[in-house]
């Protein structure tokens, strides 16, 4: 069991929106560690349609989330589920190309408007089917199963097959295999076994993160929410202040940020979000840094520093610690890595 925690907990990955707060500002990461930015697959071209293939040979139509399986293959919410290799080869794992509900294999399967997806320790992704108001689990082979829900716009707690789901979006997973969805300003919790409860229902919550401790964290519009396993709820980093925007290094609630759009956590229990076209890290005593982005939307390849990003975009972390992002607008695959 301790061996598989471990191995879990390197691949949690959740399964993520200028006037500015000052506070102490920290030297960004990248002045003390040397990251570089890649392209690792994706044309970039907005008029090419869905394709396979590898590298810039391969396009997507408009890819919103993304995680990385124990093996470092990348899977990514492109309407369908798009498998990104190490090697950068795209294909088509899961999904046909209109929407429905139908479990099946491979592109037999259809879902209806997937949000969020995460990876277990043994491979198997489960996503948001948000059209489908379900839970879909989708094995390494690609078979496509119904895990939670009944398909019935509903918060109802109870076991897999009566429990309903009203929209959810994002998914996280922790060391013992437990789920976290956010669905319509609740937090709910899904079993190994399927039983479905309600963790917290007092808000607005998006994107979402679990550490080792089963500790789970939100990046809910301009500040990163953490909330414990019994429910209790504080603000990690970012100002209280809900309508304070910006841009500022800091520790806790003297970090401002621009608009939160991804978050994902390491081991070590760092976390890393995608914040209006910059990467942002945010180390287990709340102290945020810079790590890659000029904060400028565009595209730009190379030190982090001065690398560019889209102003939305997802993120998700391999086991060997390489930090990946997907982007809507820029329709690519990008890799942050230490040199």
């Amino acid at each position: 069991m301790k061996k598989y925690n471990l191995l879990l907990a390197a691949i949690i990955t959740t399964c993520l929106l200028s006037c500015g707060k000052g506070g102490s500002t920290p030297a960004p990461d990248n002045t003390t560690t040397t990251y570089t930015v890649s392209t690792i697959a994706g044309s970039g071209n907005s008029a090419a349609p869905p394709a396979d293939g590898t590298g810039v040979n391969a396009s997507f139509y408009f890819p919103t989330s993304i995680t990385a399986d124990p093996s470092g293959n990348l899977y990514v919410v492109d309407g369908q589920i798009r498998k990104v290799t190490p090697a950068g080869t795209v294909s088509t794992f899961a999904g046909g190309t209109t929407f429905g509900y139908v479990d099946a294999t491979g592109t037999n399967a259809s879902f209806n408007s997937i949000q969020g997806i995460v990876s277990d320790a043994s491979g198997n992704l489960y996503v948001c089917d948000n059209g489908n108001y379900r839970i879909r689990k989708i094995t390494p082979a690609g078979v496509v199963s119904t895990f939670a829900g009944n398909g019935t716009k509903a918060t109802v707690d109870g076991p897999a097959s009566t429990a309903s789901f009203f929209a959810p979006r994002y998914i996280t997973i922790d060391a013992s295999g437990n789920l976290y969805v956010t669905d319509a300003g609740s937090i709910r919790k899904i079993t190994p076994s399927g039983l479905v409860s309600t963790l917290i229902n007092n808000g607005y919550y998006d994107r979402i993160a679990a550490d080792v401790a089963g500790n789970i964290y939100v990046a809910n519009g301009f500040k990163i929410i953490k909330i414990t396993p019994s429910g209790v709820t504080s603000v990690f980093a970012g100002s209280i202040d809900a309508l304070t925007s910006g841009f500022a290094d800091g520790t806790g609630t003297n970090a401002v940020f621009g608009g939160l759009r991804d978050i994902t956590i390491d081991p070590a229990g760092n976390l890393y979000v995608f914040d209006n076209g910059r990467i942002r890290k945010i180390n287990p005593a709340g102290v945020t840094t810079t790590l890659a982005g000029t904060g400028v939307a565009g595209y730009k390849d190379g030190a982090a520093s001065s690398a560019q990003f889209a102003d939305i975009g997802a993120l998700t972390i391999d086991a060997s610690g390489n930090i990946y992002v997907v982007e809507g607008n820029n329709k690519r695959v990008r890799k942050i890595t230490k040199q």
